[in-house]
């Protein structure tokens, strides 16, 4: 039985003495005119004595007191509370309960569990929700396979990163006692794709995905674009998840593409690069209508610098031997900037 005492009003004296009386009443009794007795004293809490409390530190006081009814029936039952100074022998305060008004006493939790997803994939959390009753007061959760393998928590959250098949365990606990609930295979983990690269061959994207994949271009989804390979039809940046069941990639890194509608464009102007695929070194032939001076730059395909040229004279049909040895197999794109015109052309390179 737990019993609060609360201090209402100023007090001197020495430490007071609480006392819990178990009493009975209506019992039968025959002996001359007395046909019952009432008020008998059956137990003393924890003795005669009673049990010394201070207000030093709090003026509440709580008091944990263990006992064994002696199968007296609660109907007949009374608790009766009372303090006591204890050199003057003073009441200073009591009342009387019957113990058919006293709540019952706490029952153990009986423990139970459940989770948001019971299947799903690595690295996604799941969150645990405690379903125990009898009011558990305390939670010790075991997760093997799971981040954090343990739990203090009423209702963690846990992440798995490894495939595979795990247990939960669930130990509730209250002042009345503990309770545990193990769910077998409960939790089905699943591989998450890797994250896909893009490649680029013959103006195609490439996923490093044999299938699953999912195409996006700006952030968008393409539909339909689930093949492996990917002809983009207009500019931007590209990007790329890989499912497999219910699980799916983190984003590829992003790929811009640059070329789309380019060589349309630039189809009518008088610039040759020969041979067609080169390792690199290849001559460039043009033929400008006017005096002018060209600045060359040669893009990789996620539109960056990779080779720069300034200062070049050109006055009607000119030819130039071009190095670009040191760059690797790949489709370029060369664009040459003049004071009027700009011109275009495509560099295959190949090792």
């Amino acid at each position: 039985m737990v019993v609060k005492i609360y201090k209402v009003g100023s007090y001197s004296g020495p430490d007071p003495i609480y006392h819990l009386t178990i009493t009975e009443s209506g019992i039968p009794y025959n002996w001359g005119l007395v046909q019952e007795l009432n008020n008998v004293n059956r137990l003393m809490v924890p003795d005669q004595n009673g049990t010394s409390i201070s207000f030093a530190d709090s003026d509440t006081v709580t008091l944990n007191l263990s006992f064994t009814m002696g199968g007296w029936p609660l109907a007949h039952v009374e608790f009766v509370s009372f303090m006591q100074r204890n050199d003057t022998k003073e009441i200073l305060q009591g009342m009387k309960v019957p113990a058919f008004f006293l709540p019952p006493p706490p029952l153990p939790p009986t423990a139970d569990f459940e989770a948001n997803v019971t299947e799903t994939c690595e690295g996604y959390e799941v969150q645990f929700t405690d379903l125990s009753a009898n009011v558990p007061t305390g939670w010790a959760w075991s997760f093997p396979g799971g981040t954090p393998e343990t739990s203090n928590q009423n209702n963690p959250v846990v992440t798995y990163e490894t495939e595979g098949v795990y247990d939960v365990i669930l130990v509730a606990t209250n002042a009345a006692g503990s309770n545990e609930m193990s769910k077998d295979d409960y939790m089905n983990i699943a591989i998450t794709p890797e994250q896909p690269e893009i490649s680029l061959e013959n103006y195609e994207l490439v996923s490093s995905a044999t299938d699953g994949n999912q195409w996006y271009l700006n952030g968008d989804i393409i539909d339909g674009a689930t093949a492996q390979t990917y002809a983009p039809m207009e500019n931007g940046t590209y990007s790329l998840t890989v499912t497999q069941g219910t699980c799916t990639s983190d984003f590829a890194e992003n790929y811009d593409v640059i070329w789309v509608g380019v060589a349309e464009k630039f189809a009518n102007q008088a610039v040759k690069i020969y041979p067609t695929p080169n390792q690199g070194r290849f001559t460039l032939e043009i033929n400008t209508s006017t005096p002018d001076v060209l600045k060359m730059k040669v893009y990789d395909a996620t539109n960056a610098i990779v080779y720069q040229e300034d200062n070049i004279h050109v006055n009607g049909p000119f030819k130039n031997q071009v190095d670009l040895g040191q760059l690797s197999t790949g489709i370029y794109f060369m664009v040459l900037e003049g004071r009027t015109q700009h011109y275009f052309q495509k560099v295959v390179i190949q090792k």
